[in-house]
């Protein structure tokens, strides 16, 4: 069995299996399932709608509230951009949540996109915060959208 066929060994692990040419490095640590596995929150539903997590369900509970009080309006959960250039297409993006918000002024309305994170500083060395970060960049670059972090 290669040693990242369950991909939960930590480097350490990997170098042993190498040494030594068999399986048995591997069994003799113990690995930690958190090193490779991304956390994942408690799904929670509002409305039909099922949420990632208890604090993204509890933001769209408040959204919701905005949008009844007309603050906001046109609230829609998880709409999906598709990147495409020359044809080409590079991936898509699905926010938690966009909406139009009213500009302070009172009359004019802005168009926001926000994405739901726990963690906002704490997983710059996470693959997945460098994925999202490039694709809040390409939200910018393609359809001039600034994603609010929230």
């Amino acid at each position: 069995m290669h040693p990242m066929a369950n991909n939960r060994i930590t480097v350490n692990q990997y170098r042993q299996y190498l040494k030594s040419g068999n399986q048995d490095a591997l069994k003799a640590q113990k690995t930690n399932p958190k090193e490779f596995k991304l956390e994942k929150g408690k799904q929670v539903v509002h409305d039909g709608i099922k949420f990632k997590s208890i604090m993204e369900g509890d933001h769209y509970l408040k959204l919701k509230l905005l949008q009844q009080s007309g603050v906001i309006k046109e609230l829609n959960c998880e709409p999906i951009y598709r990147f495409k250039i020359n044809n080409v297409s590079l991936g898509y993006y699905k926010p938690d949540f966009s909406f139009y918000r009213i500009k302070p002024n009172g009359i004019d309305w802005e168009f926001v996109v926000q994405d739901k994170k726990g963690r906002n500083g704490k997983g710059n060395q996470n693959p997945m915060w460098r994925i999202f970060r490039m694709k809040v960049k390409l939200m910018k670059a393609l359809f001039n959208i600034d994603v609010e972090v929230v």
